[in-house]
């Protein structure tokens, strides 16, 4: 048996050193500080044991036994020694590591402050320009009724002072200024009011929007201008995060102490990462891909506060593409506000703040029916592309006297209005849902049918990083918010004088391309624009399949790939001609080509370029070249 036990420890200590080859072998990470003793260590016993089973009986093996127990006790004191020495120089890092980061948060929340501090200060700086305001433009709808503008004027005039009130709401409730003032009214009159004031918002934006409450009237104990901002600051979050065709929920539930109000929506939802910092000042979630939501990224931190002052809580979850829902608790009895005073008889807050929403469709529908018809059916066509309807209304005051237009209410509808009408000209904001500014004018300009329309981008990122990205996708001007309307007025005209130009060129270069011959240098050329591309390709396309009398538009448009009308304002924009007079003027130009030759005769000609009849051909000529075809013939025969 004590033979059998050292055979078994003979074979328990191969089995360590086959684990350590292998290990070495597999290149996996190996604490030495422990191996190398280890390893030693049983080195000695395995020499030893070999020597006592007669396996390997010699002077030397005993020998060689103690140094390798030499060495294990002192390599076990140096990397024990190096163990303490990395340990204290780890804990010295981590101490560092620690005050490092203490310093750093103390930066960023002093540097939050100053932020803070600073947007109160100019928020306090704008309530006397707003004040100057909001009671002139009061003035102004009641002596115009009819004007379009100061309704839009009144509703961004009130945006931005909810903005400034939400900024000096934080810096009071971060001063402690701020304490709760306890009512006690009918709560649930109070939220269906407040629920009310968004149905507006909710069919202009065709969100489907219910609400729901377990009691229809109830006395209970709550501040009704928090309340009313935590309820507008989530609803208005919920509407902004919900597409067209979505659905908000709110449900509110009362019990003996407790309110919890459920505000639920259908919309892109927040990843789990995010959910931690919804709620910090100024972060902001995002849809995907370019910014789009308005917000400064202060309401929910406000909503954070608020909950806080109210001795509430409030939950966030969400998923991604199924919605949020935000989870709020406040207590509602009289035990908790025992010591707030309590008002028995609240003034009037049962007329909640409207808030800010975009036009209703009866305002749009009045919008519409009160515009001018444009005295000019000539004038030039443009396309306006801008998701808030009230800068889409005053750029429309701006243009309609000049202009007839068409209107789209984000990139994706202008894209569409903009194939289906081919407009002159196009003036688009960046920041739009579906289909951004950028990727709207690189759809534009790549795309032959409307690569000749020249684009007017607006935006409010004023860098020049930004600029440069829109003039690098095709934009022919680049305007910044707030733009000023003679400027913008003047660009336009300014892009249209020169489409005139270019359409001069073209002109002369359909004639060139003609004359000069198929295959000759300049007609070889390689075209410098897509418009070039696709007139090129027109013109062979005509010189090519123009010789039957029976090539006609439809022939023509099948070739191009194109409808009637889209090749028709295509053609105009680009030479100022319709289908059937660009076709003829190539054969014109082609006919002349020919009369060049010797022993060619006007008929001949006129039916080998495609024309039935030789007096129209001979009167077309004429039109054309300023010369009947009799008389550029003589000129060719004595080389004029």
């Amino acid at each position: 048996w004590l033979l059998s036990s050292q055979y078994l420890v003979l074979i328990a200590q191969c089995f360590v050193f086959g684990l350590y080859f292998w290990t070495i072998l597999k290149r996996w990470p190996v604490s030495w500080y422990y191996s190398v003793p280890l390893l030693l260590g049983i080195g000695s016993y395995f020499l030893i044991v070999l020597g006592t089973v007669g396996i390997l009986d010699a002077a030397w093996v005993f020998g060689l036994a103690n140094l390798l127990f030499v060495g294990e006790i002192f390599f076990f004191g140096l990397f024990l020694g190096k163990i303490i020495l990395d340990y204290r120089q780890q804990r010295e890092t981590v101490q560092r590591e620690l005050i490092f980061r203490e310093e750093q948060a103390a930066r960023l929340r002093e540097l939050d402050t100053l932020k803070t501090n600073f947007f109160a200060d100019v928020s306090h700086e704008f309530r006397t320009p707003l004040t100057l305001l909001v009671g002139p433009m009061e003035d102004f709808r009641q002596q115009y009724p009819a004007n379009r503008l100061i309704p839009a004027m009144q509703r961004n005039v009130r945006r931005l002072q909810t903005l400034i009130d939400q900024l000096l709401d934080l810096t009071r409730l971060e001063a402690g200024h701020l304490r709760p003032a306890i009512v006690r009214a009918d709560l649930p009159t109070f939220l269906r009011q407040l629920f009310a004031s968004f149905e507006s918002l909710a069919q202009s934006r065709k969100v489907i929007f219910s609400h729901q409450q377990n009691a229809d009237q109830r006395e209970a104990c709550f501040d009704p201008d928090k309340l009313e901002k935590i309820v507008t600051n989530l609803l208005s979050n919920a509407f902004k995060f919900t597409p067209e065709g979505g659905r908000v929920t709110v449900r509110a539930e009362f019990t003996e102490t407790e309110l919890t109000l459920e505000v639920r929506d259908y919309g892109m939802g927040i990843e789990a990462a995010r959910l931690p910092y919804l709620f910090d000042r100024f972060y902001r979630v995002e849809k995907p891909g370019p910014p789009q939501a308005e917000g400064a990224g202060i309401g929910l931190a406000l909503v954070r506060e608020l909950v806080k002052t109210l001795q509430g809580q409030i939950d966030v979850a969400s998923e991604v593409g199924r919605g949020t829902v935000f989870t709020l608790t406040l207590p509602i009895d009289d035990a908790t506000w025992a010591d707030q005073p309590v008002q028995a008889t609240p003034p009037d807050i049962l007329a909640p703040y409207q808030p800010l929403a975009e036009l209703t469709a009866a305002d749009e529908a009045t919008a519409t029916s009160c515009e001018p018809a444009h005295p000019d059916p000539d004038a030039p066509l443009l396309l306006l592309v801008e998701d808030n309807p009230d800068l889409r209304e005053y750029m429309r005051s701006i243009f309609q006297k000049s202009y007839r237009l068409i209107e789209a209410v984000d990139g994706q509808d202008g894209l569409d209005r903009a194939f289906e009408e081919i407009p002159d000209l196009a003036v688009c904001d960046v920041m739009m849902p579906r289909l951004d500014g950028y990727g709207f004018c690189k759809k534009l300009k790549s795309d032959p049918r409307t690569s000749h329309i020249p684009v007017v981008m607006l935006t409010a990122r004023a860098a020049l990083e930004d600029r440069l990205e829109g003039l690098e996708l095709g934009a022919d001007d680049y305007l910044t918010k707030p733009f000023n309307r003679t400027e913008l007025l003047l660009r336009a005209d300014n892009l249209l004088k020169q489409r005139e130009l270019l359409r001069q060129k073209y002109s002369q270069h359909l004639g060139e391309a003609v004359l000069n011959g198929l295959g000759s240098p300049e007609a070889d050329k390689p075209a410098s624009s897509l418009d070039e591309k696709f007139l090129d390709k027109a013109i062979r396309t005509v010189q090519e399949k123009g010789t039957d009398s029976q090539f006609g538009i439809e022939a023509l448009c099948t070739e191009l790939n194109m409808s009637r009308s889209n090749l028709h304002r295509k053609l105009k924009a680009l030479t100022g001609q319709s289908n059937s007079e660009f076709i003829r003027s190539i054969r014109i130009y082609r006919a002349a080509e020919h009369l060049k030759q010797p022993d060619a005769t006007v008929a001949e000609v006129a039916y080998q370029v495609g024309f039935e009849s030789v007096s129209y051909f001979s009167r077309s000529f004429r039109e054309q070249m300023g010369t009947s075809p009799t008389d550029w013939m003589v000129e060719r025969d004595t080389g004029n």
